[in-house]
């Protein structure tokens, strides 16, 4: 992985898991059902960057190689890494939700 998409990934991460404390340790329940709701924006953001492609990158993943094409493989881990985060920060966002109305009552 280019480490550049892995320092980006990491910000993301820690952002994340800064925000989910502050929200668990300070807020209101509302505020945390809002915590959930903006996770679960980024996580929506960062699951659709997959499909934001150039031509030229689809043009380098559609072309036929001898033995295999390396421009797929590199793009589908990156798919497939950035969708795996997206799923797990979604599932924090919910969680969020969750948890901001079982506090609720």
């Amino acid at each position: 992985m280019n480490w550049k998409i892995f320092v980006g990934l990491l910000f993301l991460l820690l952002t994340v898991f800064t925000m989910a404390y502050i929200c668990l340790t300070y807020l209101n329940p509302r505020d945390l059902s809002i915590c959930g709701l903006a996770i679960d924006t980024v996580a929506a953001i960062t699951m659709a960057i997959p499909m934001l492609k150039t031509l030229q990158e689809i043009g380098k993943e559609s072309t036929s190689f001898e033995g295999f094409n390396a421009y797929l493989v590199k793009s589908m881990k990156r798919d497939r890494t950035l969708t795996s985060i997206g799923l797990f920060l979604l599932a924090i966002g919910f969680l969020f939700q969750l948890v901001s109305l079982v506090r609720a009552t």
